[in-house]
């Protein structure tokens, strides 16, 4: 984990500096955790019209072993070598790291039946969606005069999956402490790099506001 972290500690940073300046405006914001897909932080800054919401920490994938495995064969082509003989094993993954921008717009839910409540409120809105990890490939070789197998694994392949998303949710506020709950669902829409992919994604989590 900490190798696969190491290379991306200059864009952490670089974003944790870009929140702490949106802080000093004088908005409303929150900071907490969100648990689902993704599993990290979540930074909100609550406006009259719309928010702004940036979360970062660690995905989940819909993959499963097929689609990893088949694209090794795509990397064998990529790569013309000359062994008499290759034999797929399997393969390593590095914990998936996600990114989240997105833009909410909000409405007061002043009633539930016919009950009134306060510090309710849905929200739907458009965001963009940044996730990448790292697949190592091992297999074995035969090469020409030498009938032993011989092991090999590949370098780090990097996978970087970009796109759209559309959001819709529920988030309450307590009335006697600054925290609110929430909880939304959205649909990913890949642009980059298989385009057209898509698959519902949700989460539920807290935040502090100040």
């Amino acid at each position: 984990m900490h190798d696969f972290i190491q290379p991306y500690m200059k864009k952490i940073i670089a974003l944790l500096i870009l929140f702490s300046a949106i802080s000093s405006y004088g908005q409303d914001k929150g900071i907490g955790i969100r648990i689902g897909d993704l599993n990290g932080v979540s930074f909100k800054m609550y406006r009259t019209a719309s928010d702004l919401e940036f979360s970062l920490g660690q995905a989940s994938y819909v993959y499963d072993n097929f689609d990893y495995n088949d694209s090794f064969g795509a990397w064998l082509s990529d790569n013309q070598f000359s062994y008499t003989d290759i034999d797929y094993r399997n393969y390593n993954l590095s914990a998936p790291v996600m990114f989240q921008a997105r833009m909410l717009f909000h409405k007061n839910l002043d009633k539930i039946a016919d009950e009134n409540v306060s510090g309710l409120k849905w929200y739907y809105g458009l965001g963009l969606q940044w996730r990448t990890r790292s697949i190592r490939y091992n297999y074995r070789y035969k090469v020409s005069g030498n009938g032993n197998w011989i092991n090999a694994s590949t370098n780090k392949i990097r996978d970087h999956d970009i796109g759209a998303e559309g959001i819709i949710g529920i988030e309450y506020t307590f009335d006697d402490a600054p925290v609110s709950l929430f909880l939304d669902i959205n649909l990913f829409l890949e642009i980059i790099d298989d385009p057209l992919v898509s698959w519902f994604q949700g989460g539920i989590g807290a935040r502090y506001r100040f």
